[in-house]
Protein backbone atom coordinates (compact mmCIF):
# COMPACT_ATOMS: atom_id res chain seq x y z
CA UNK A 1 0.00 0.00 0.00
CA UNK A 2 1.15 3.17 -0.81
CA UNK A 3 -0.04 6.95 0.61
CA UNK A 4 0.76 10.71 0.29
CA UNK A 5 1.05 12.20 3.49
CA UNK A 6 1.57 16.60 2.89
CA UNK A 7 1.09 19.26 5.67
CA UNK A 8 0.12 22.76 4.77
CA UNK A 9 4.16 24.24 6.02
CA UNK A 10 4.78 21.87 2.82
CA UNK A 11 2.57 23.58 -0.02
CA UNK A 12 1.44 20.53 -1.04
CA UNK A 13 4.30 18.83 -1.03
CA UNK A 14 4.75 15.71 1.23
CA UNK A 15 6.05 12.15 2.09
CA UNK A 16 5.24 9.03 -0.06
CA UNK A 17 4.76 6.14 2.26
CA UNK A 18 4.42 2.62 1.47
CA UNK A 19 3.21 -0.26 3.57
CA UNK A 20 2.73 -4.46 3.87
CA UNK A 21 1.36 -4.77 6.77
CA UNK A 22 -1.77 -2.27 7.03
CA UNK A 23 0.10 0.35 8.40
CA UNK A 24 1.14 -1.26 11.35
CA UNK A 25 4.80 -0.17 10.44
CA UNK A 26 4.83 1.85 7.72
CA UNK A 27 8.18 3.84 5.25
CA UNK A 28 8.92 6.56 4.05
CA UNK A 29 10.11 6.07 0.75
CA UNK A 30 10.18 9.39 -0.88
CA UNK A 31 10.52 13.15 0.68
CA UNK A 32 9.35 16.64 -0.65
CA UNK A 33 7.90 15.28 -3.42
CA UNK A 34 4.16 16.25 -4.95
CA UNK A 35 1.57 14.55 -7.58
CA UNK A 36 2.95 10.98 -7.49
CA UNK A 37 1.99 8.89 -9.76
CA UNK A 38 1.83 4.99 -9.73
CA UNK A 39 1.56 3.77 -13.37
CA UNK A 40 2.90 -0.08 -13.64
CA UNK A 41 6.44 -0.77 -12.68
CA UNK A 42 7.06 3.22 -12.42
CA UNK A 43 6.39 5.36 -9.41
CA UNK A 44 6.78 9.07 -10.42
CA UNK A 45 7.08 12.54 -8.92
CA UNK A 46 6.62 15.85 -9.52
CA UNK A 47 8.92 18.16 -7.77
CA UNK A 48 7.20 21.73 -7.76
CA UNK A 49 7.58 21.52 -11.84
CA UNK A 50 11.40 21.48 -11.33
CA UNK A 51 12.24 18.03 -11.91
CA UNK A 52 10.55 14.65 -12.05
CA UNK A 53 11.22 11.93 -9.69
CA UNK A 54 11.31 8.27 -11.18
CA UNK A 55 11.11 4.56 -9.45
CA UNK A 56 11.45 1.87 -11.23
CA UNK A 57 10.58 -1.71 -10.33
CA UNK A 58 9.38 -0.16 -6.86
CA UNK A 59 13.28 0.82 -6.44
CA UNK A 60 14.81 3.88 -5.37
CA UNK A 61 13.82 6.94 -6.70
CA UNK A 62 16.10 8.77 -8.43
CA UNK A 63 15.90 12.41 -11.14
CA UNK A 64 15.44 11.96 -15.12
CA UNK A 65 17.58 13.99 -17.15
CA UNK A 66 16.26 15.38 -20.01
CA UNK A 67 18.57 16.90 -22.24
CA UNK A 68 16.89 20.15 -22.71
CA UNK A 69 17.72 23.49 -23.95
CA UNK A 70 15.57 25.66 -21.15
CA UNK A 71 14.49 25.51 -17.86
CA UNK A 72 11.38 23.06 -17.79
CA UNK A 73 7.95 24.56 -16.97
CA UNK A 74 6.37 21.27 -16.13
CA UNK A 75 6.66 17.63 -16.95
CA UNK A 76 3.15 14.88 -17.76
CA UNK A 77 3.89 11.15 -18.29
CA UNK A 78 2.12 10.43 -21.04
CA UNK A 79 2.49 7.18 -21.25
CA UNK A 80 4.05 4.24 -19.23
CA UNK A 81 3.71 1.05 -21.12
CA UNK A 82 6.24 -1.44 -22.85
CA UNK A 83 9.23 -0.95 -20.18
CA UNK A 84 9.57 2.40 -21.21
CA UNK A 85 8.27 6.19 -20.74
CA UNK A 86 7.10 9.17 -22.43
CA UNK A 87 7.15 12.51 -20.77
CA UNK A 88 5.73 15.67 -22.85
CA UNK A 89 8.17 18.59 -21.22
CA UNK A 90 7.16 22.14 -21.21
CA UNK A 91 10.19 24.63 -21.81
CA UNK A 92 10.58 28.24 -21.44
CA UNK A 93 11.64 27.96 -25.04
CA UNK A 94 8.80 27.08 -26.44
CA UNK A 95 5.92 29.25 -27.34
CA UNK A 96 2.33 29.06 -26.11
CA UNK A 97 -0.46 29.42 -28.70
CA UNK A 98 -3.07 31.47 -26.59
CA UNK A 99 -4.04 30.64 -22.94
CA UNK A 100 -5.36 27.37 -23.68
CA UNK A 101 -2.95 26.28 -26.18
CA UNK A 102 0.49 24.83 -25.60
CA UNK A 103 3.74 22.81 -27.57
CA UNK A 104 5.77 20.62 -25.45
CA UNK A 105 8.20 18.13 -26.43
CA UNK A 106 8.21 14.84 -26.38
CA UNK A 107 11.22 12.52 -24.65
CA UNK A 108 11.65 8.91 -24.87
CA UNK A 109 13.07 7.16 -21.40
CA UNK A 110 15.24 3.75 -20.98
CA UNK A 111 14.17 1.60 -18.97
CA UNK A 112 14.53 2.46 -15.79
CA UNK A 113 13.05 5.51 -16.25
CA UNK A 114 15.77 8.21 -15.82
CA UNK A 115 17.21 8.60 -18.95
CA UNK A 116 15.49 10.25 -21.68
CA UNK A 117 16.56 11.36 -25.25
CA UNK A 118 14.32 13.72 -27.45
CA UNK A 119 11.11 11.56 -29.39
CA UNK A 120 9.25 14.45 -31.03
CA UNK A 121 8.63 18.10 -30.86
CA UNK A 122 5.63 20.36 -31.22
CA UNK A 123 3.52 18.07 -29.24
CA UNK A 124 0.33 19.70 -28.61
CA UNK A 125 -1.36 19.89 -25.16
CA UNK A 126 -3.19 22.20 -22.95
CA UNK A 127 -1.77 22.84 -19.75
CA UNK A 128 -2.95 21.63 -15.99
CA UNK A 129 -5.48 20.01 -17.84
CA UNK A 130 -4.38 16.44 -18.33
CA UNK A 131 -5.14 16.32 -22.49
CA UNK A 132 -1.94 15.53 -24.91
CA UNK A 133 -2.87 14.89 -28.24
CA UNK A 134 -0.88 11.57 -28.44
CA UNK A 135 -2.95 8.03 -28.41
CA UNK A 136 -0.99 4.74 -28.08
CA UNK A 137 -2.87 2.35 -30.72
CA UNK A 138 -4.07 -0.24 -27.76
CA UNK A 139 -3.51 -3.99 -29.94
CA UNK A 140 0.14 -3.23 -31.46
CA UNK A 141 3.18 -2.94 -29.81
CA UNK A 142 4.90 0.51 -30.64
CA UNK A 143 2.64 2.28 -32.44
CA UNK A 144 1.54 5.74 -30.89
CA UNK A 145 -0.14 8.57 -33.34
CA UNK A 146 0.41 12.18 -32.19
CA UNK A 147 -0.46 15.77 -33.14
CA UNK A 148 2.01 18.18 -33.64
CA UNK A 149 0.92 22.01 -34.03
CA UNK A 150 2.94 24.24 -36.37
CA UNK A 151 3.98 27.61 -36.31
CA UNK A 152 1.32 28.53 -39.10
CA UNK A 153 -1.23 27.06 -35.82
CA UNK A 154 -1.89 24.30 -37.80
CA UNK A 155 -2.36 20.48 -36.57
CA UNK A 156 -0.38 17.58 -38.92
CA UNK A 157 -0.57 14.20 -37.47
CA UNK A 158 2.31 11.78 -37.02
CA UNK A 159 2.69 7.82 -36.19
CA UNK A 160 5.31 5.78 -35.06
CA UNK A 161 5.74 1.53 -35.44
CA UNK A 162 8.73 1.75 -32.95
CA UNK A 163 7.67 3.61 -29.52
CA UNK A 164 9.08 6.99 -30.64
CA UNK A 165 12.05 5.43 -32.42
CA UNK A 166 10.83 7.17 -35.50
CA UNK A 167 7.86 9.65 -36.66
CA UNK A 168 6.09 9.46 -40.16
CA UNK A 169 3.17 11.19 -41.56
CA UNK A 170 0.06 8.82 -41.66
CA UNK A 171 -0.64 7.11 -45.18
CA UNK A 172 -4.05 8.22 -46.11
CA UNK A 173 -6.31 6.21 -48.01
CA UNK A 174 -6.17 5.81 -52.15
CA UNK A 175 -9.72 6.60 -52.12
CA UNK A 176 -12.00 8.58 -50.83
CA UNK A 177 -15.62 7.09 -49.11
CA UNK A 178 -17.23 8.15 -52.63
CA UNK A 179 -14.66 5.80 -54.63
CA UNK A 180 -12.78 9.21 -55.72
CA UNK A 181 -9.18 10.25 -55.55
CA UNK A 182 -8.63 12.76 -52.96
CA UNK A 183 -8.03 16.30 -54.27
CA UNK A 184 -4.60 16.79 -53.35
CA UNK A 185 -1.31 15.64 -54.01
CA UNK A 186 2.32 14.98 -51.89
CA UNK A 187 3.84 15.77 -49.70
CA UNK A 188 0.56 17.36 -49.03
CA UNK A 189 -1.04 14.92 -49.55
CA UNK A 190 -1.35 12.71 -45.70
CA UNK A 191 -3.89 11.30 -43.10
CA UNK A 192 -4.45 13.77 -39.80
CA UNK A 193 -6.90 12.59 -37.36
CA UNK A 194 -8.92 14.04 -34.11
CA UNK A 195 -7.09 12.60 -30.99
CA UNK A 196 -7.45 14.32 -27.37
CA UNK A 197 -7.38 17.52 -27.77
CA UNK A 198 -9.85 17.58 -30.17
CA UNK A 199 -12.38 15.51 -28.47
CA UNK A 200 -11.82 17.15 -25.10
CA UNK A 201 -12.45 20.75 -26.55
CA UNK A 202 -15.65 19.37 -28.80
CA UNK A 203 -14.66 20.31 -32.15
CA UNK A 204 -17.91 19.62 -34.41
CA UNK A 205 -18.59 15.51 -34.40
CA UNK A 206 -14.52 15.20 -33.75
CA UNK A 207 -13.92 11.86 -31.49
CA UNK A 208 -10.75 10.58 -30.22
CA UNK A 209 -8.81 7.50 -31.94
CA UNK A 210 -10.09 4.42 -31.13
CA UNK A 211 -8.53 1.34 -30.73
CA UNK A 212 -8.49 -1.69 -27.94
CA UNK A 213 -6.31 -4.63 -26.75
CA UNK A 214 -8.30 -7.53 -27.77
CA UNK A 215 -8.98 -5.79 -31.63
CA UNK A 216 -6.13 -6.35 -33.28
CA UNK A 217 -4.68 -4.45 -36.02
CA UNK A 218 -8.70 -1.94 -35.69
CA UNK A 219 -8.22 1.48 -35.13
CA UNK A 220 -10.96 3.80 -35.72
CA UNK A 221 -11.00 7.87 -35.98
CA UNK A 222 -12.32 11.10 -36.93
CA UNK A 223 -10.21 13.63 -39.35
CA UNK A 224 -9.35 14.84 -42.81
CA UNK A 225 -6.94 14.49 -45.62
CA UNK A 226 -4.78 16.94 -46.86
CA UNK A 227 -2.09 19.27 -45.95
CA UNK A 228 -2.99 19.29 -42.18
CA UNK A 229 -5.80 18.76 -40.03
CA UNK A 230 -9.39 20.42 -40.58
CA UNK A 231 -12.02 21.05 -37.75
CA UNK A 232 -15.21 19.23 -39.96
CA UNK A 233 -14.13 15.44 -40.04
CA UNK A 234 -14.55 12.32 -41.61
CA UNK A 235 -14.59 9.12 -40.36
CA UNK A 236 -11.70 6.74 -40.89
CA UNK A 237 -10.66 2.85 -40.25
CA UNK A 238 -7.65 0.82 -40.36
CA UNK A 239 -8.32 -3.22 -40.07
CA UNK A 240 -3.83 -3.07 -40.43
Amino acid sequence: LYLQVAGEAQGGSGNLMRSADFWKTKQVIYGDGSDFQLIDAYMFSDENRQHLAVSWARGTFGQARFPTDGRQLGFVVADASEGQVFVLVHETAQASYGRNVTVGNLYLSDQTGLSYSKSLGGLLFVPNSGIIDMTRVGSLRGVFIANQLTEQLTIKTRITFNKGGDWHPAAPPTLDAAGQPYDCAAPNCTLHLHSAYSAGRRFGSAEGILSRDSAVGLVMATGSVGRSLRTTPHAFLSHD
